[in-house]
């Protein structure tokens, strides 16, 4: 099974660096990272100390109810390469652990799994051949920030 590998979408980043307000009304300001491992959720790399930032508030969810929460997420404050290898796991988020949500069409919580990011792919194989699964969110299991999301490829139907 093949799956596309999904960051925040250009226009919701392009908006937040060009006038320092999320869609939830709240001020941003630019700040400089003080540890490595902010990841950014446009080029999906973890960002070292001392980069450019901004936080802002992101509802990751096409769908409402309980379980389409918003939660904080860093950008490079300066534009970055949109990531592009759809096809590819990321590579900086391999040696983390991470939350994998899979989520149904209407919205809800299917099932969840605390997983190594060696092994990401196994687990999206395992949750995507269910037809009931449309997402997968991998999150940060500290924070429980939204990192990306994890769609089937086109054409790829669930077994």
């Amino acid at each position: 099974m093949h799956f596309r590998y999904l960051p925040i979408d250009d226009e919701v980043v392009r908006n937040v660096r060009a006038t320092l307000h999320d869609a939830h009304g709240n001020d941003l300001h630019v700040q400089i990272s003080d540890d490595d491992g902010n990841p950014c959720r446009s080029c999906l790399r973890i960002t070292p100390v001392g980069t450019r930032l901004i936080l802002f508030a992101h509802k990751p969810f096409t769908t409402t109810g309980p379980y389409a929460e918003t939660g904080p997420v860093f950008v490079h404050a300066d534009a970055c390469e949109t990531y592009r290898e759809q096809s590819e796991f990321p590579a900086d988020f391999r040696p983390r652990t991470l939350v994998l949500r899979a989520y149904n069409h209407a919205g809800h919580i299917h099932d969840t799994i605390l997983a190594p990011g060696e092994t990401a792919e196994e687990t999206l194989e395992r949750f995507f051949t269910d037809p009931d699964v449309a997402t997968v969110h991998v999150r940060n299991p500290a924070w429980g920030c939204f990192d990306f999301a994890v769609v089937r490829a086109e054409g790829a139907a669930a077994a």
